[in-house]
């Protein structure tokens, strides 16, 4: 799983993940 952290926790871990998956 994609840490929020790389987007400093401004989007959800699910759009994270679908974002840089």
């Amino acid at each position: 799983m994609v840490s929020n952290t790389q987007d400093g926790g401004a989007v959800p871990n699910a759009e994270l993940e679908g974002r840089m998956q």
